[in-house]
């Protein structure tokens, strides 16, 4: 293994916090939790398109455990007590059962266990389960058990490896949850809670085959860290780093300035850039720096306004924070496009999804060059999760409560309808082929592209 320090004694600082302080959590970052799903995606061609019923799936009505639609298969979990159960199911007509596991529930206290949030991934040839921080890795075609760990696993690009983010607190800084002090609190790797940022954060790549260390890194304070098909590109208050992601090599490596006194708060990858958030959340001077992967090299910077209370999303787009709402800009020179006061903006292929901040009301389809209208999608919602890679799907629902789906298309934009479930339905999935619905103790499945 190779060890690799990342200038361990420059001071933590204010940086950007691994894991958001938990007073930050706003309807917004909920409403991003769902926007994001869209940022990769782009619609495919609708001319094989055709409405189709599979069939059922049996589903407990357990919300705390969302199904995950995963390219031709569908999760399940279910269970109570000491374990939970994780099924895989091939989307055939009618849809069959390929497999279940059972996995150990998470601990919150002594003998006490809590549903989490069991959610289960295809990467490569496993498939990671994750419970919380929790994360067991099974057998792609036979749901045997590879390996457990009680930290959270990320996969990177290639699906061979994945990442584990561990801060490294002071003795003394775990929060006290009963006296309930207001405050920025910092999460460990297995969720506790700290009220002082960590000292160093480690980085490890698992093998994503045997759960193996294949490398370690670390990097002083508190640090984010973002996934890129050139490497792992690790964020801190004083610099900004790439590592290979099979090795944990340093491939390039920079110091950050200071701006008007103001170290790095945040950043974001959107594409080849690194966007890079200078100056508090509420406070003056704040501006906002390009990088480019590839290079390193800071392409422009823009000033930023004082963050609103409730901001919005923007979503797979460059934006800055203004007076009133965002401004869009263009990613290769900094240059404003237009202003989005008041609205979520998601970006969807070659389009932009405008939607009312805090809800899943979808508004329009705008231009993303200039923010002229293309589509009005007044009584639709994007409220279904999607795949990377899938179309944008919306729906809304009928007098009976029934849910009705329709593709928005591109080149020229338009909205073309699908078709629609069978009686009343809740949270939906969709993928480039698929669309998935859960009803009263079943999941629905659709196809809709032949």
């Amino acid at each position: 293994m190779a060890l690799i320090e990342l200038d361990l004694t420059a001071q933590p600082g204010p940086v950007p916090p691994s894991i958001p302080p938990a007073r930050r959590y706003r309807t917004s970052g909920l409403v991003l939790a769902v926007a994001l799903v869209f940022v990769l995606g782009g619609a495919g061609g609708p001319d094989t398109l055709g409405w189709r019923f599979l069939g059922t799936i049996a589903s407990p009505p357990i919300p705390e455990s969302p199904f995950q639609l995963d390219g031709d298969r569908v999760y399940t979990a279910g269970g109570l007590g000491d374990h939970r159960t994780v099924s895989a199911w091939s989307l055939a007509k009618p849809p069959a059962k390929l497999w279940s596991v059972a996995v150990p529930a998470r601990e919150i206290g002594p003998d006490q266990v809590a549903y989490g949030d069991v959610r289960a991934a295809t990467v490569g040839d496993v498939v990671l389960i994750t419970d919380g921080p929790e994360t067991t890795a099974v057998d792609a075609r036979t749901g045997a058990a590879r390996w457990h760990t009680a930290i959270g696993v990320h996969p990177l690009t290639g699906g061979r490896v994945g990442l584990v983010q561990d801060p490294k607190f002071r003795a003394g800084t775990e929060y006290n949850q009963a006296g309930g002090a207001p405050g920025d609190l910092y999460f460990s790797a297995t969720g506790v809670p700290h009220d002082q940022p960590p000292v160093t954060t480690e980085f490890r790549g698992v093998d994503l085959r045997t759960g193996a260390t294949a490398w370690t890194a670390s990097a002083p304070g508190s640090v984010v860290y973002f996934d890129h098909p050139s490497g792992v590109v690790v964020l801190a208050s004083d610099r900004l780093t790439l590592l290979s992601s099979t090795t944990g090599a340093v491939r390039r490596a920079i110091a950050l300035p200071t701006l008007a006194g103001q170290q790095p708060q945040s950043g974001r990858l959107i594409g080849d850039l690194v966007l890079v958030s200078y100056g508090s959340e509420h406070g003056d001077a704040r501006s906002l720096v390009a990088y480019s992967v590839r290079t390193f090299q800071q392409l422009w910077r823009v000033p930023q306004a004082k963050e609103l209370v409730d901001p919005g999303v923007c979503a797979g787009l460059v934006c800055a924070d203004a007076a009133s709402g965002v401004s869009v800009l263009d990613p290769a020179t900094g240059h404003t496009l237009w202003h989005a006061p008041g609205l979520d903006l998601v970006r969807v292929g070659a389009d932009v999804l405008e939607q009312d901040t805090g809800t899943s009301d979808a508004v329009r389809v705008v231009d993303p060059a200039n923010g002229d209208d293309e589509l009005w999608l007044k009584g639709w919602s994007s409220d279904i999760t999607a795949a990377d890679g899938s179309p944008l799907l919306l729906r809304r629902t009928d007098d009976t409560r029934v849910s009705m789906f329709a593709l928005v298309e591109d080149d020229p934009v338009a909205l073309r309808p699908l078709g629609a479930t069978h009686g009343v339905v809740s949270d939906c999935a969709t993928d480039s082929s698929f669309v998935v619905c859960r009803g009263t103790g079943v999941l629905q499945v659709f196809s809709y592209r032949g």
